[in-house]
């Protein structure tokens, strides 16, 4: 089965636990890994920041606090874990002509989204079985 992975360079260490987790539970599939490359998550960090510090300053960080510590925690947890070690193909943007093309050529039975970003119709309808968006956090 081709599975193709959508992801971005700057991936929680949620994402890059469930990856794992879907590979090491499923090797015999063949894997290919979309990384998104694009500003738009420098945004979307810009913008967890604004929350965090907005959160710090109403008084509601112990929830931010703790999923530092998760973080920590399943970053061991993946050590080791390389996505180098399988197929990469590197987009400029998330859901435009080229990177549709590019994964139509992967030719993929699923298409996983783990910190991509939200897939449009031309993306998530690619895949012949079906799509899975893995939200960060623990699947």
């Amino acid at each position: 089965m081709n599975i193709v992975i959508y992801t971005s360079l700057n991936q929680s260490s949620f994402d890059e636990f469930n990856i794992s987790q879907l590979i090491k539970a499923r090797p015999e599939h063949n894997y290919s890994i979309v990384v998104l490359k694009t500003k738009q998550h420098q945004v979307s960090f810009i913008n967890r920041i604004k929350r965090m510090l907005v959160s710090l300053r109403d008084g509601r960080n112990e929830l931010q606090r703790d999923l530092v510590l998760l973080d920590k925690v399943i970053s061991q947890k993946v050590s080791g874990f390389n996505l180098t070690d399988f197929s990469a193909y590197y987009v400029d943007a998330l859901n435009d002509s080229a990177t549709e093309d590019l994964i139509k050529g992967l030719n993929p039975d699923i298409i996983v989204q783990a910190g991509a970003g939200i897939l449009k119709e031309n993306i998530f309808s690619i895949a012949r079985k079906g799509t899975l968006n893995v939200h960060h956090g623990l699947a």
